[in-house]
């Protein structure tokens, strides 16, 4: 039981990367959706920067962020835990990329771009590791962004080496190459802009060629070339817009190319 109040099947629990998540229900049966972060001591210097930032993050209130309930060690799986409200038939973007319709996808990094720009003007919070597995998607199709933060301390703990891999596809080339200095909020603009080329590429979709170099913008290696947020917010409405007459979807390329 986790902090004495959220009641888990351990044979339920979801394990990928550095963290395992599972269901938990307290003493009235009420859901909440728990994730553990694996690899970090009690007394870790990661554990208290982990609660400093989810303790300003608490704070925050937009509908792409799920309510923080609480969080802190747990000792009987030995890991950080954090208490989210229960989120019903969520999905990953990364496995429901191909269920989804153009516009409905677009709309939802629309609104995760609008989340990431509060956070910012609001709270100075960055979220460092954005990509499709930490996007998730409810059944009423509304997109959330989870993770926050981990990206500060998770060079450290176990990652398995297909996940780190996939994310590294989302990396600002500034977090790679240090001799490239940018805001932390510019790589997570970055990062938004390789979700959207990531989610056309996988669909095998095109987009037409004045939506292609507004999305080139975004994916400028210098990040002072970048749009700011109300511009990204900008260039993903017209995706939106574009995307309800069909205009992004030019072709379908085969798999071979052609």
């Amino acid at each position: 039981m986790l902090f004495n109040k959220y009641q888990y099947n351990q044979f339920d629990i979801n394990k990928r990367g550095y963290s395992q998540n599972s269901l938990a229900y307290n003493e009235e049966g009420k859901g909440f959706w728990v994730k553990w972060i694996l690899g970090i001591d009690k007394n870790d210097t990661k554990a208290k920067i982990l609660a400093d930032k989810l303790r300003h993050l608490q704070k925050a209130r937009h509908s792409a962020l799920p309510d923080i309930i609480e969080y802190g060690y747990d000792e009987e799986q030995k890991a950080f835990a954090i208490v989210y409200e229960l989120l019903e038939q969520v999905e990953t973007l990364e496995t429901n990329v191909y269920e989804l319709k153009t516009q409905g996808a677009i709309s939802g990094l629309l609104d995760l771009a609008d989340c990431l720009k509060e956070l910012h003007l609001k709270f100075k919070i960055n979220h460092g590791d954005i990509h499709p597995a930490n996007i998730l998607i409810d059944k009423n199709g509304q997109f959330y962004l989870v993770d926050f933060g981990l990206a500060d301390i998770t060079k450290t703990l176990s990652q398995t080496k297909e996940l780190e891999i996939f994310a590294r596809d989302f990396v600002a080339p500034e977090k790679l190459n240090k001799l490239v200095k940018g805001f932390h909020f510019q790589s997570d603009i970055f990062s938004i802009g390789k979700v959207v080329e990531w989610f056309f590429d996988k669909r095998q979709q095109e987009l037409a060629e004045q939506y292609a170099l507004q999305l080139q913008k975004l994916l400028a290696e210098n990040p002072a070339d970048r749009p700011n947020w109300q511009q990204v917010i900008n260039i993903l409405k017209n995706f939106a817009v574009a995307s309800e007459t069909e205009a992004v979807q030019v072709s379908f390329r085969s798999p071979n190319g052609y």
